[in-house]
């Protein structure tokens, strides 16, 4: 078994653990709490976009690595593909006021870029350099989210009620690049000149984080109408790595291998919203539509960078400085990057209740 599948079992396992709970301590809850409790399953379809932080990220290691090298220029273009279509699921269970849910999805996303580097007539200890360089990228990126929450409903009138409740978040984010490069760098004084095309073979990042989410709001019910309104706040705390290998082939020619490792620590803070309506088809059946996001700022902290390479000094150093650009310079430490999901939800929830009383 890979390592990738090894990590999506190993955190997969406690969510089917969960839903195989349910359906094993069902009858027991019956006989249990005989005064109307009862569990009930969400499934949707969620269609919207994940606006990740990592396009940002990429943007600024491109533009500080310009700036300097040489006083350069970098720019990356818009990233596109950026759509994601996900299935939620939710599992809960409620007595009287109070109850309790379990919500994951899974969603993949590939978006793609085209970016540029170059110095022109830049000096660097009495050496005249120039340097560009084109990449074209895709990023697969896969996001799990869990949150295990509970809370209350408390009846203001016949028709509303408030929510409140705490809960604990988990956030993972895998995700493999495909890059494609070509460099040209040419010093004069040396009258030096290299052009080189790269292959990335293995460049994957890691990202998980934990942490508490409180959230609160109002469910309004009007006959077969329900209506339901959330605002949630959270603030994760882990660990991110990133790891890259890439083969170079040069004209000279020659053959370059390099590596580079990051990883520090990750801070995730943001807020959730939930709008959603929905009709009972029956009183044990809802059908319903909602619109929901997540705005975060995802920021490194403490980042630790280490890089080698194979290839000759003279070509890869000039007074001590890099002027690779393929070895992005690391994240700025505490820098922190907007990153966005969400999108419109169409499902239907079905409820289990162990009484003749209704939700």
């Amino acid at each position: 078994m890979s390592y990738r599948a090894a990590l999506r079992l190993k955190y997969l396992r406690p969510v089917a653990i969960l839903i195989l709970a349910f359906a094993v301590v069902g009858m027991p809850l019956r006989r249990l709490w005989a005064q109307g409790p009862g569990v009930y399953v969400s499934v949707g379809l969620l269609a919207g976009s994940y606006e990740t932080h990592l396009e940002d990220r990429f943007q600024d290691d491109r533009q500080g690595a310009a700036i300097l090298l040489l006083n350069g220029y970098g720019e990356n273009s818009p990233w596109q593909g950026k759509d994601h279509v996900t299935l939620p699921l939710l599992f809960g269970f409620h007595y009287d006021e109070f109850f309790g849910e379990l919500q994951f999805y899974q969603t993949s996303v590939s978006p793609s870029y085209t970016g540029f580097l170059a110095t022109s007539n830049a000096n660097l200890n009495n050496t005249s350099v120039a340097l560009s360089s084109v990449e074209t990228g895709k990023i697969d990126i896969e996001r799990m989210s869990t949150t295990l929450r509970g809370g209350a409903a408390i009846g203001l009138n016949e028709t509303v009620h408030w929510i409140f409740g705490i809960g604990l978040r988990r956030l993972l984010l895998d995700t493999d690049y495909e890059i494609a490069r070509a460099t040209n760098i040419v010093l004069n004084t040396s009258s030096l000149s290299a052009s080189f095309v790269d292959f990335s073979v293995a460049t994957n990042s890691l990202a998980l984080a934990r942490g508490p989410t409180l959230f609160t709001g109002f469910r309004i019910r009007s006959g077969a109408w329900e209506f339901q309104f959330e605002l949630g706040f959270f603030s994760l705390a882990g660990r991110r790595e990133y790891n890259v290998v890439e083969l170079s082939a040069s004209s000279t020619p020659a053959v370059v291998l390099n590596a580079q490792r990051e990883e520090g620590d990750l801070q995730v803070r943001g807020f959730e919203y939930l709008f959603r309506a929905g009709y009972r088809v029956r009183e044990e059946l809802t059908v319903f539509v909602a619109l929901r996001g997540e705005a975060a700022a995802v920021r490194d902290r403490r980042v630790v960078s280490a890089a080698g390479t194979t290839a000759s000094s003279t070509l890869e150093t000039v007074n001590g400085l890099r002027i690779d650009p393929l070895r992005f310079l690391t994240t700025y430490p505490g820098s922190a990057q907007p990153d966005y999901f969400g999108g419109i939800e169409f499902g239907v929830e079905r409820r289990f209740d162990f009484s003749n009383e209704s939700r």
